[in-house]
């Protein structure tokens, strides 16, 4: 499912998203591999553009992953 790039997600929608952690968004974020955006309050936020990126980068990387299995 392909996300509206105007979209905005809080950090547990797009953990649940990615089916990742809301600790391993937050690592990426402090390690700069998927920076989300912030609100005036400082809140991690993601628009629906990043979120479809990650989402095929994630899955380009898991089909590379299981040829060499």
């Amino acid at each position: 499912m392909d996300f509206n790039n105007n979209s905005i997600f809080s950090l547990e929608e797009a953990a649940i998203i990615l089916g990742v952690s809301k600790c391993t968004l937050r690592r990426w974020d402090n390690s700069k591999y998927f920076v989300a955006g912030r609100t005036k309050g400082k809140h991690r936020i993601y628009l629906g553009e990043q979120i479809n990126q990650m989402k095929n980068k994630m899955f380009s990387n898991k089909r590379k992953n299981k040829n060499f299995m």
